[in-house]
């Protein structure tokens, strides 16, 4: 039988295996018999193969085996790592795992077997006697590097400054002897990518019920889709909104009623209910207007509250309902007035027959998903707390499981952890080690493990009657304010009580106020936490401990549920919060694991810790810039929320019409590392499957397009509504501070309080509880929160829309007419949607989130490509069984983050990246830094391929076959052969070729466009490459070659002699600057400054100032330079004579 039918043998064999009902199946069968004889003839030809050569057309089987290495040289390597890997199990799994990695290639032709699956079903094993000689030879030395490692190193004051503070976790590994940090950096994307995929389950279709809570809510905005242009008009008409504009607010208006009916608070009557039940006069929809204690009590000794006082929903009739102020219906349970409440019956939206029906039917598909979600973030929280209890039981090697556990769930407000032990351990000196250790783990780790759900700004999570998500929005503060002076109110009244009984009555009142003096302590402790922004993270989100998470259940029954948020972007901020605790959980024990591992070296420790930290956004996590440490608990609030802000007004940088398009670059990445067919193979398949809904649930759930979830339209619009519920927090505060400085001054008292009441009542829509008014301190305080909060949230909608050209604004400023003061308010939005539109060239460039996404979708794929090239997956992308999912998702995931894409989070790159000055400095490097790694990583492991050791001279000669190798032309022969047997030459030789050759290119253009004469061709040149984000290293080309060809520009410079002028010197040093992988924006514009002022001349100061005033402008460099260099001259015009060029 010849080669050819061999292959073709082959290739039926991959498909007999694994989809019998395939043709090539049927034409198997023709040339046999019987399904035994064509297994048994394929396998001997399988294994003819294996020692053959796939590539009999391209190459001699002599040269091929050269190439790829022969059967006993490969075994003599494997045998080889093997006993490296035997001598040191601790990495093996882990080397082996990136061996696979690794090896996947989309158009790699590698031996059947060499990646299979185990025995088992669920792991994917090696046969490293089938893996090529090279790859052996790199993994061979990386194995052994790692194994010979000096962890020693991490306590080295320049190993911090450099390889932690600007290395890649995934590099940083290898360099930890003990494998525990590899251990945290595993952790580290195992850890977002499981809350992603959680969320994604329950918001999207899981794949079994068809539809996800996403769906619900579209499903329910889609309800009035088809109402009449009449009927939009008249709605419109009796609640004074435009016609064209009453799509938002009908939606809101479904939502909330939505919202009401999952928590019981909307009821709909059928006339049999109405006859059985006497609070129901008849049919219809009835809304609750107050939740209040019915007198029970739970077993936990908790009051249960229940709806009451039911409305009927219909429009707002003053003689039925009342008007303010006179027999208003619309009453809390504390008798004041609920204008929210009158104004959902104003915009009341009638629901006829077939909308009801359609309505009753996503109430019950929201009630099974919430049902689901309930018992499981139960269920999963519960177990991953007690993997953290199992995995700091090694801590404690002489306590028994029942001891941690209770120590670790103590509450210290009953029995302080010395009380405890002291009661619980005999042994004095064993005593005292436990306690050691168990402050340590606490006070740094597992105080943030929770073992029951809890939401922060929310509700008790149980499983009951009616559940759903209760979440409060910035009326928090109102609420806890009103908590705080209702306990004070009762503390007084029960204090009265208990002077005035005796006793056993005496006795229940001094327990009844010891409660209630508790209570108040810890909603004290809360509100102090909240108005001073303590215990909250990076970015602002709330830290939960045990005992906050303890103290807020304690007071949450003590909100009105009647200030719920009800929007529609509550579910998925359920689940973010819901689903981060175990997360949190199996992070902790995840650490306790890697520490433990590495206990023989403090300094890979303080790493591990350090990575910790930053995952979770801890302000505390180590953060050094230029030498000096800056971690966020340096700053002060204000500072941060500043740095916060200023960080996203730079980051409008990359709204320019060329960031789009070369973001788009990015795909070049693909082609270095499998080739140009099998990027443009994963291109066109992203394409084609775009629009398949399967194909969009599995990104979905992979979670590398997750950005793209808070860039919805209808999220960003609730989001409006919650900026709006700020703003008026934030004008509460300056009230209060206006009604205590009018009564500080003289003023009438009762005429301040009125005027407060009067803003409350109308800003809030319900009546002020004036025993609750913050004090001046705390509205100071709170005011100054706010103001910051606003600052950070105004960049952020500006980044918004530099991203997506869609620009939120709330509907009031929407409603507005034209003719109003409010014009420059409306006029913003109208501005912002021509700008985006014009930028775009009329929607022909895409938005920067749209190729975004494009790029990391076709990630997934080529991902998907690979597995199924090495036969790891046989189903077509849309029809995968469960197993090939989860394997298409994870190695999405790892081809995303850490191949072709990189991560876009903190965590995904160095120490500088823990604070909000070193994201400021490095800003816009993040992905240069992993670019820069990666191209380095690149080359070092091509050299290793070519070398049997890590003696100096072979260091040396592999260096130089590597470039030589590198240099020759990628012919598709060449590269073909070198993607299965040399991937590292393969991948370096398509590197050179393309970003080599166009950084060589770019370099050339932006020198000789900063040194020429000629103004209109620099600004022509400098603006156009500054537009595409060439000047700061982008997918273009690579900051790692710039920096090699810098020795040959300099020379190239001197012998031109263009370095003698100081400013041309200083030209050339400014954009080799730019290039230095940790240079970000403002540590590149701190180094610019400086290096212009220790030149001396105003000239280049001039410049350096004109260059700063680009960099902080929050528009692109092809926008800025233009702008600037006009402004320049307008400013300080050059009276000299213009210095002739030296290209003239």
């Amino acid at each position: 039988m010849s080669k050819c039918s061999t292959q073709d043998m082959i290739e039926m064999m991959r498909t007999l295996r694994n989809v019998e009902s395939d043709e090539n199946y049927q034409r198997v069968k023709a040339v046999f018999s019987n399904v035994e004889e064509t297994e048994k003839r394929l396998d001997a030809k399988i294994t003819e193969w294996e020692n053959n050569n796939p590539f009999y057309e391209e190459i001699s089987d002599e040269d091929w085996v050269k190439m790829y290495g022969d059967e006993t040289e490969r075994a003599s390597l494997a045998d080889k790592l093997w006993t490296i890997l035997g001598d040191n199990p601790h990495i093996a799994e882990l080397i082996e795992q990136d061996m696979i990695y690794d090896l996947a290639r989309p158009k790699a032709n590698y031996p059947i077997g060499m990646v299979e699956w185990a025995d088992n079903g669920k792991d994917i094993k090696l046969n490293y006697g089938k893996v090529p000689k090279a790859t052996l030879k790199k993994w061979i030395l990386k194995a052994s590097g790692w194994a010979q490692a000096k962890g020693e190193q991490f306590n080295s004051g320049f190993y911090k400054k450099t390889s932690l503070a600007h290395g890649l976790p995934q590099n940083i590994k290898y360099d930890d002897p003990t494998a525990g940090y590899a251990i945290m950096a595993e952790a580290k994307d195992t850890h977002a990518d499981g809350i992603g995929y959680s969320i994604s389950q329950y918001m999207h279709d899981d794949g079994k019920r068809g539809y996800g809570m996403q769906d619900i809510y579209d499903d329910l905005a889609k309800l009035f889709e088809n109402i009449s242009e009449e009927g939009r008009r008249n709605w419109g008409a009796k609640n004074n909104i435009q016609s064209d504009n009453t799509g938002t607010p009908i939606r809101k208006w479904i939502t909330e009623l939505f919202t009401m009916a999952m928590h019981g608070q909307a009821v709909f009557v059928s006339e049999s209910m109405a006859a059985e039940k006497n609070q129901f006069n008849e049919a219809g929809t009835y809304i609750f207007t107050q939740r209040a204690p019915t007198g029970k009590q739970f077993e936990n000794g908790d009051a249960v509250f229940h709806w009451q006082k039911p409305i009927k929903l219909e429009d707002y009739n003053p003689e039925i309902h009342g008007t303010p102020g006179n027999k208003l219906v619309f009453k809390d349970a504390k008798g004041r007035e609920r204008h929210d409440l009158m104004e959902f019956f104003k915009l009341h939206v009638p629901l006829n027959e077939h909308r009801m029906a359609k309505f009753q039917e996503i109430l019950v598909k929201a009630r099974i998903i919430d049902d689901e979600v309930v018992k499981k973030i139960i269920s999963i929280t519960k177990s991953s707390f007690n993997f953290m209890i199992r995995e700091t039981q090694n801590w404690f090697p002489s306590l028994d499981s029942t001891l941690i556990y209770n120590m670790f769930t103590l509450d210290e407000e009953v029995e302080t952890i010395q009380e405890f032990l002291d009661r619980s351990i005999t042994s004095e000196e064993l005593r005292n080690n436990t306690l050691n250790t168990y402050n340590y783990l606490q006070n740094n780790f597992t105080k943030y493990s929770l073992s029951e759900p809890f939401l922060f700004n929310g509700d008790v999570l149980q499983y009951k009657e009616n559940h759903w998500p209760a979440l409060f929005d910035a009326f928090y503060a109102v609420m806890l304010k009103n908590s705080i002076s209702e306990l004070e109110s009762e503390i007084d009244r029960i204090r009265i009580a208990k002077n005035q009984a005796k006793g056993a009555e005496k006795i229940t009142f001094r327990k009844t106020l010891e409660g209630l003096k508790s209570s108040h302590k810890k909603s004290m402790e809360t509100f102090t936490r909240l108005i001073e922004d303590d215990n909250v993270d990076n970015v602002g989100r709330q830290i939960t401990t045990r005992k906050t998470s303890k103290y807020a259940k304690h007071i949450s029954n003590a909100f009105d549920m009647l200030n719920m948020r009800k929007d529609g972007d509550v579910y998925r901020d359920y689940l973010t919060q819901v689903m981060t605790t175990p997360a949190v959980n199996n992070l902790n024990g995840k650490l306790m694991i890697a520490l433990r591992t590495a206990k023989d070296y403090a300094g890979v420790q303080e790493a591990i810790i350090g990575l910790y930290k930053r995952i979770l956004g801890h302000k505390d996590a180590r953060s050094q810039v230029f030498g000096f440490e800056t971690a966020d608990e340096n700053w002060s609030p204000a500072a941060l929320a500043n740095m916060r802000a200023f960080n996203n007004w730079t980051t409008m940088k990359l709204g320019g019409l060329a960031s789009p398009i070369t973001n788009l670059a990015g795909h070049i990445q693909k082609m270095i590392h499998g080739g140009s067919e099998a990027m443009w193979e994963a291109i066109n398949q992203t394409k084609d499957l775009k629009n398949n809904e399967v194909f969009k649930r599995l990104i979905a759930d992979s979670g590398v397009v997750e950005f793209e979830e808070f860039y919805g339209a209808s999220i960003i619009e609730d989001l409006e509504a919650l900026s709006i519920k700020k703003d008026g927090i934030n004008k509460l505060m300056a009230a209060t501070l206006g009604y205590w400085k009018e009564v500080g001054e003289g003023g009438n008292r009762r005429t301040a309080e009125a005027k407060l009441k009067k803003f409350f009542l109308e800003t809030f829509k319900q009546e002020m509880n004036f025993d609750a008014i913050y004090s001046p301190e705390e509205a100071k305080k709170m005011s100054k929160k706010m103001k910051l909060d606003k600052r950070i949230r105004i960049t952020s909608k500006l980044v918004n829309w530099a991203i997506t050209r869609e620009f939120s604004q709330s509907q009031e400023i929407k409603d507005l007419p034209w003719n109003t003061i409010n014009l420059g308010k409306k006029g913003t939005t109208y501005i912002f949607d021509k700008l985006a539109n014009v930028m775009s060239l009329g929607g022909i460039i895409p938005t920067m989130s749209e190729t975004e996404k494009t790029l990391r979708m076709s990630s997934v794929v080529m991902a998907y490509n690979s597995l199924k090239k090495m036969n790891l997956v046989v189903n077509p992308i849309d029809e995968l069984t469960s197993a090939e999912r989860n394997l298409v998702i994870k190695w999405g995931r790892i081809y995303t983050r850490q191949f072709l894409d990189f991560g876009m989070s903190s965590s995904d790159a160095g120490e500088v990246f823990g604070s909000a000055i070193g994201k400021l400095m490095s800003k816009f490097s993040i992905w240069k830094q992993q670019k820069y790694i990666k191209d380095s990583t690149m080359f070092t492991d091509a050299m290793k391929t070519v070398r049997d050791d890590d003696a100096l001279s072979s260091v040396i000669q592999s260096w130089f076959k590597v470039w030589y190798e590198g240099i020759k032309i990628p012919t598709p022969k060449r590269q073909k052969l070198a993607r299965t047997a040399e991937i590292d030459i393969a991948m370096v030789r398509s590197f050179l070729w393309s970003q080599g050759i166009m950084q060589g290119l770019l370099d050339l253009a932006m020198i000789t466009a900063e040194l020429t004469g000629f103004g209109l061709f620099r600004i022509g040149v400098v603006g156009l490459m500054g537009a595409a984000g060439i000047r700061k290293g982008n997918p273009l080309g690579s900051s790692y070659i710039a920096l090699r060809l810098l020795p040959l520009v300099i020379l190239m410079q001197m012998m031109a002699g263009n370095l003698d002028d100081e400013d041309d010197l200083f030209k050339i040093i400014k954009y080799y600057i730019r290039h230095i992988p940790m240079t970000g924006l403002g540590s590149t514009l701190i180094s610019e400054l400086a290096l212009a002022l220790s030149f001396g001349d105003e000239k280049i100061a001039t410049e350096a100032l004109k260059d700063a005033t680009k960099t902080m402008l929050p528009v692109s460099q092809g926008v800025a330079t233009p702008l600037v260099d006009a402004a320049g001259k307008l400013i300080l015009p050059d009276k000299k004579k213009k210095k002739k060029s030296k290209y003239r």
